[in-house]
């Protein structure tokens, strides 16, 4: 049983080293006494619960993985051993420590503090060494408390956005999202081990989605929304086509297909366009396609989805669009390029772009790195710009002014290369990112050093628009060579800082991720991406409709919906996405080339049973599972079928789930990596 607390209790982490003392002592609720010995500490259960959203904090699969804030209830990951180097009782200003529930696991400020948390580390030391503010003053800390602990250089523990989802350890002072509520005691019993094969019951954690956790650099997609059809040259084999009949921004099931690409590639950051709008106000035009307000699809794509604990969004603010623009709005000639030297078109920038994207998109989808906020500019070249010299470093602080004065956050701004190439005042003060885009004439991949961190950009492949595949150097072709392109450029930025992936929806430029049957496999680029994007892997949603490979006893599309067959695919009736379903016996869903990190999977179907009664199974890593029974249903009546669970070693494989009977409708296989330990 849980105790009910009135107060709610802080949790912040200060500095432990001598340097410092004088600052801690500063603190309310941090005693003077002196430091007493290691070989007394002592051990208890503890749980930290968000002050502003009643979340608790979480270590990923038990440690090993990241930490975030987005638990409702407590359980076994959510429960830390709180050792006290001080030794008991726990007194206000102790230096303590958090295990994890794998007992393997500390969690970690990077860098000792002002950067991120996570639970990797596997033995205590400074930067897994915090101490405790009790902010009701002296004295000892009790179960209930509002409490707070600091890192080792004194930045605070921050639940972003108050709880939902991640947690780092960057912040200079304490207020409601450091603040935590300090359970201390068992809370409730863990769940028992399951036993092998499964224990056949869904459990409330199986289908959750969690945010990725990048194993190196991390991996931002450049993604646009400008098309209304597959391919806009009349010669469509000037295009690798998207696998769906239809794609069409201005029909609400595109944005359902692009956030389901989305989710199932992993990305830690989706970089949404923003070419600006024609008006500051009001209204959709914008030159190239590309007005920010446009992004509301997006946010309600998500929604349908669930999908906000598992994206996030920062904004690629397309510059080469300004020109025309400010040209459009001010009746000036198409060719005229935009001065730099003219402050009062700097409006554009702001009012018409930057603006309106983080008006549209909520904060709690904003992703953050190292706390702050994301925007990425493309060029500042003298091909659309003019008296760029110390104009450039100049609005990149008038915009940073103007965002934290309407947002009270303060953002990271990575720029193209050309800002400092054209602008030699450009500093990493303005711009703390930098990256050499790409060049097409040269490969994939650009790797650039700014500010002593690599920066990233990289595509799949490169064409030039209405162009022929085969074209060669004439149109700057680069080739997939079936993934090689893209996985050696990622091998070579996994030390960068942040990669830009131009572009998710890209088929005018040969450099798209999205699905296909152009590529080995339609899911390729987006197993790649996953594969650097989120190595851990602790969740995996494997939508029906989205199968590399059916075997279907009719060769067309029964459904009718989506994309040809032979594979039979309907449209839910809500909230968003597809089935498979007019299914008959030994019909099967093949997902391939998955990698995989060893450890345990329990996998949960989401199913109708229209046609009555029936079984289903999966296929993982050599091993097949018993079947599964499916009570009747009606057609939109579908439920959490438990699949069982299988270990595996690290491996790329196949998952295939075959219908043992027919008349299933089947929505989703969900993989949940539920313990670590490998075979």
């Amino acid at each position: 049983m849980k105790t009910k607390h009135v107060a709610v209790a802080a949790l912040a982490l200060w500095s432990c080293s001598e340097a410092r003392t004088s600052n801690l002592l500063d603190l309310p609720g941090v005693k003077d006494g002196a430091v007493r010995d290691a070989a007394v500490q002592a051990e208890q259960p503890a749980a930290l619960k968000t002050q502003a959203s009643g979340l608790y904090v979480v270590a990923e699969l038990g440690g090993g993985e990241a930490v975030n804030a987005n638990r409702r209830e407590r359980g076994p990951w959510e429960t830390f051993t709180l050792v006290d180097l001080d030794g008991a009782p726990l007194r206000a200003g102790d230096r303590v420590q958090l295990r994890t529930h794998d007992g393997a696991h500390w969690l970690s400020a990077d860098g000792g503090g002002g950067a991120g948390l996570h639970a990797k580390a596997t033995a205590g030391g400074p930067w897994e060494t915090f101490s405790l503010v009790r902010l009701d003053g002296d004295g000892e800390v009790k179960d209930g408390d509002r409490v707070g602990l600091s890192t080792d250089n004194g930045r605070f523990v921050v639940a972003e956005e108050g709880g939902g989802g991640v947690v780092n350890a960057d912040r200079t002072a304490l207020g409601p999202w450091e603040t935590f509520l300090l359970e201390l005691g068992a809370g409730s019993p863990p769940l028992p081990p399951p036993p092998p094969g499964g224990d056949g019951e869904v459990r409330a954690d199986d289908t959750v989605l969690v945010l990725p956790s990048p194993g190196g650099a991390v991996l931002g997609t450049v993604t646009g929304y400008e098309l209304n059809d597959r391919c806009p040259f009349a010669d469509t084999s000037k295009c690798e086509l998207p696998l769906y009949t239809r794609y069409d921004r201005d029909d609400p099931e595109w944005w359902d297909v692009l956030v389901e690409e989305l989710l199932a590639s992993r990305v830690n950051v989706v970089m949404a366009h923003g070419r600006g709008c024609l008006s500051a106000d009001s209204g959709d035009q914008g030159n190239g396609n590309m007005c920010p307000r446009l992004l509301r699809h997006l946010v309600a794509a998500i929604d349908r989805a669930g999908a906000r604990g598992a994206l996030r969004l920062g904004m690629f603010d397309d510059t080469g669009a300004y020109q025309g623009t400010r040209n459009l709005v001010e009746g000036r000639p198409w060719e005229e390029r935009f001065d730099l030297a003219d402050r009062t078109s700097w409006r554009f920038f702001w009012d018409h772009n930057m603006k309106i994207w983080f008006d549209t998109v909520p904060k709690e989808l904003w992703y953050r790195l190292d706390g702050r906020p994301v925007v990425a500019f493309w060029t500042l070249s003298s091909s659309f710009f003019a008296n760029q010299q110390g104009n450039g470093s100049a609005l990149l602080r008038e915009l940073r002014a103007k965002f934290l004065e309407r947002y009270g956050e303060d953002p990271i701004f990575i720029c193209d290369s050309t800002w400092a190439n054209d602008d030699p005042t450009l500093t990493p003060a303005e711009a703390q990112g930098l990256n050499d885009w790409f060049d097409p004439n040269r490969g994939v991949s650009t790797y650039h050093s700014w500010g002593g961190q690599k920066w990233g950009a990289t595509v799949p492949s490169y064409r030039d628009p209405d162009t022929r595949p085969g074209c060669g150097a004439a149109c700057r072709e680069q080739l997939r060579r079936h993934g090689a392109a893209l996985r050696e450029a990622f091998e070579a930025g996994r030390d960068a800082r942040f990669t830009l992936l131009e572009g998710w929806t890209n088929v005018v430029e040969s450099a798209g991720f999205y699905r296909s049957d152009a590529w080995d496999y339609p899911n390729q680029y987006i197993n790649l991406v996953r594969e650097y994007a989120d190595p851990e892997l602790p969740t995996l949603r494997l939508e029906a409709e989205s199968a590399d490979v059916a075997l279907d006893a009719s060769p067309e599309n029964r459904g009718g919906k989506l994309r040809p067959g032979p594979i039979d695919v309907g449209r839910l009736a809500e909230p968003s996405g597809w089935f498979v379903g007019w299914t008959e016996p030994g019909e099967a869903l093949t997902f391939k080339e998955l990698s995989l990190p060893c450890g345990t999977y329990r996998l949960t179907a989401r199913v109708a049973a229209p046609g009555g009664s029936g079984n289903l199974h999966v296929e993982l890593g050599g091993q097949v599972l018993s079947p599964r029974a499916v009570e009747a249903s009606e057609a939109n009546d579908y439920r959490l079928v438990h699949l069982g669970e299988v270990r595996l070693s690290a491996q790329r494989t196949e998952v295939r789930v075959v219908f043992d009977t027919g008349g299933l409708n089947l929505d989703w296989v969900f993989l949940k990596r539920a313990d670590t330990r490998c075979p």
